[in-house]
């Protein structure tokens, strides 16, 4: 499977550009192309920041302004493989593992299944998921009419979910953080070697 990190959005809560934030050496960025390389194809970038260009292939997000939804659909327009792996930039898994159980269940997931999403703690974790290639046409028509929540399109695309336990079965304490605000990102730092 390809993937896909989102990069291009405002960081208005963060007040920078969240793909820049340093941790452990290196940046939120950096680590995020390091953690999905061994398990992908090829990894790219979705965004239009004129920075993004030096770490990999990057594409640009066709509808600017319209959230993570737009870049989903930008990503599946450009892959080649069936099912995509979409990753926010600032989305922090510390286990790589994860990725291998999200690849397993999409390889047994039945056809009409357009979306693998964890649901963590009962809440959908849509930018660490996976994606079908034609999730793209229901991408496309919710943009067009201004509708950006990507959960939204979950029952039309018969999503499949991910709880704890299917991690868990996995010997998988499923963990992802999301890093929006300047709290999150001390707290990253406070709990990370």
């Amino acid at each position: 499977m390809n993937a896909y990190i989102l990069a291009g959005g405002a960081s208005s809560r963060m007040g920078t550009d969240k793909s820049l934030l340093p941790h452990n050496g290196s940046t939120l960025l950096e680590h995020a192309i390091t953690f999905l390389r061994p398990h992908c194809t090829e990894v790219a970038l979705v965004g239009n920041h004129p920075h993004l260009a030096q770490y990999a292939r990057t594409i640009p997000d066709h509808h600017t302004g319209c959230g993570p939804l737009a870049g989903i659909h930008a990503a599946l327009l450009d892959t080649t493989t069936e099912w995509s792996l979409i990753f926010a930039v600032d989305v922090f898994a510390p286990d790589p593992r994860i990725l291998e159980v999200l690849a397993s269940h999409a390889a047994a997931a039945k056809f009409d299944s357009l979306a693998v999403v964890p649901r963590l703690h009962h809440r959908p974790e849509p930018l660490c998921a996976l994606y079908r290639k034609p999730f793209a046409q229901l991408a496309a028509a919710a943009v067009e009419v201004g509708d950006y929540k990507i959960g939204a399109l979950f029952p039309a695309a018969h999503a499949l979910f991910l709880t704890e336990t299917d991690f868990l079965k996995a010997g998988i304490a499923p963990e992802l953080r999301n890093i929006n605000t300047p709290d999150d990102y001390a707290q990253l730092l406070n709990q990370t070697p």
